[in-house]
């Protein structure tokens, strides 16, 4: 059911002409523009393209078959990681490391980089790149704090250690002004980079300092890139300063996430809470949309998910839950985009997982096709949680 809302819902968005290889996603009215065309999109969380698409460690033939098979649906935009920072004998960490140690890098895992937004240029797609992470996941906050001599479980550190926020500052100039090595296009020239994103899911308390970070740093990101969008990749009002922070001048486009089982507002294992979590989920939402529209700034929902039925773990289990917040979500988006009631432009759920190969052994020797799993879940402290939950088979 979810492949035809997929589908149905992108044949309701505008749909862009061919040839927009070299076309910057801009922003005009509030609005998002490609081509000189409204630009909308259903899109997905990638948050691994990168490593996969590196040489040695990664696995190429799948990124393209994923790619392939995203583009088949009209899945055309990608949230993807700027690779990890730190030590690859770390749990729960993006491994290999783009960064393993302070200003020394795995070049494997950059050629990688290159390699994803190349077959994404190909494919005329476009990429949303969190460059920094408050999650432990990919090092971010934590491990710049580290390096800087502080305590990796204290990533609210970040915004007071300078040496910290000068080794963020280096690996971002050193990835804006990389060359790919496939095509010789600089990674702050490309059009296949719809946005760079400060981070994903920035918290603060101060929300003063929140704003002088994301000024400075949306500064330099324009300085050296002024042709790709920017935003912050923050999760909404649910967390202090979301207000302040997406009000911050610069920043070219509003972003939130909604995770209403990991908020606490819907139970798995009382199916009747859903229609109270939906309650509060669009009331979510309209208090989002509402600081994009007093901001005049275009909106995206860019993370949310829920678990199969009863919280399973089960590939085989039923989405009827999912199906249902899923086909809410969408409804309202796809209302307030077609009748203009709002500056909500997109949405990207999370998040592709895995392309499962053909006649793949599961479940004690079941075959199963070729087809891509669907990551939909994760830890309510935001760590990534390696859950099967969707197949789309075809």
């Amino acid at each position: 059911l979810l492949l035809i809302v997929i589908l149905g819902i992108s044949l309701q968005f505008s749909i862009v002409e061919a040839s927009l290889k070299d076309e910057f996603v801009i922003v005009e009215n509030e609005k998002f523009y490609l081509g000189g065309k409204p630009y909308h999109y259903v899109g997905t969380n990638y948050w691994y393209g990168v490593n996969l698409g590196a040489p040695k460690s990664g696995d190429r033939h799948r990124v393209k078959s994923e790619l392939d098979q995203l583009k088949s649906i009209g899945i055309t935009n990608l949230r993807i990681m700027a690779g990890g920072q730190g030590p690859d004998d770390r749990d729960k960490r993006i491994v290999p490391s783009i960064e393993p140690s302070p200003m020394e890098f795995n070049e494997d895992v950059w050629q990688g980089f290159d390699f994803l937004l190349n077959e994404m240029r190909k494919r005329e797609m476009k990429a949303v790149v969190p460059i920094n992470n408050y999650w432990e996941w990919s090092g971010g906050f934590g491990q710049y704090v580290e390096w800087a001599g502080g305590d990796f479980n204290k990533p609210l550190d970040f915004y007071t250690i300078p040496e910290a926020q000068e080794h963020f500052v280096n690996f971002t100039m050193l990835m804006l002004n990389r060359k790919n090595t496939i095509n010789n296009i600089y990674y702050k020239n490309d059009a296949t980079v719809m946005a760079w994103q400060l981070s994903n899911e920035p918290r603060i308390e101060d929300c003063g300092l929140y704003q002088d970070w994301i000024a400075k740093t949306t500064k330099l990101i324009k300085d050296i890139a002024p042709h790709n969008l920017v935003s912050l990749g923050n999760e909404g009002t649910i967390v202090p300063c979301a207000k302040e922070g997406s009000e911050v001048e610069g920043l070219d486009y509003v972003t939130f996430h909604c995770w209403a089982q990991n908020w606490g507002w819907y139970n798995p294992d009382d199916p009747s809470s859903l229609d109270e979590a939906l309650v509060k989920v669009e009331e979510y939402l309209d208090d989002n949309i509402a600081i994009a529209n007093q901001a005049h700034k275009p909106a995206v929902l860019e993370e949310f998910g829920i678990a199969r039925d009863g919280g399973s773990y089960d590939p085989s289990a039923p989405t009827s839950i999912r199906d249902k917040y899923y086909s809410f979500i969408f409804d309202y988006v796809v209302d307030h985009i077609k009748n203009n009631k709002s500056n909500i432009v997109a949405t990207n759920f999370w998040a592709l997982e895995a392309m499962v190969d053909q006649e793949k052994m599961v479940d004690g020797g079941k075959k199963v096709t070729t087809s891509l799993e669907i990551l939909l879940m994760k830890d309510k402290d935001g760590t990534l949680f390696m859950l099967m939950t969707l197949l789309l088979n075809w």
